[in-house]
Order: structure tokens, then C-alpha cells, then sequence
């Protein structure tokens, strides 16, 4: 299980198993964490995120 939530300052943070790289973060650094960790988004982003969703084995972060 785990979750990714989209903050009122645009920033992306993510908590739980993270086997398949859902939270941003390679899974040979961190396979599970119930810490939130945040999420860095790409240099070529604008820096506005339009939302986010988590699926089973995957996190989709939408970009402006």
C-alpha cells in the first residue's frame, strides 16, 4: 500500500511500499518508507502540477 498526495504549495509527497519506484525514488534506496517523502519533478516541467493518481503498481503525475 501506499499514497502520493498533491500539497496547496504544488508540491508532490508520497508515503509507503515503493517496490516498483511509485514514489519517486529508486527502489534500491528505498523499498518502503511511512515517512513522507517528496517527490522531485522534472527540470523540463513548468513546475505546475494539475494533479496525481496512484494506481496498483504505478503513481501518474500530471504536468502543465
Amino acid at each position: 500500500m501506499f499514497g502520493v498526495l498533491l500539497a496547496d504549495d504544488n508540491t508532490v509527497w508520497g508515503c509507503g511500499w515503493n517496490a516498483y519506484g511509485q514514489l519517486g525514488i529508486s527502489p534500491e534506496h528505498v523499498q518502503c518508507t511511512w515517512m513522507m517523502m517528496k517527490m522531485e519533478m522534472p527540470n523540463s516541467s513548468s513546475g505546475m502540477v494539475l494533479g496525481v493518481e496512484c494506481g496498483a503498481w504505478s503513481t501518474a503525475v500530471f504536468l502543465a
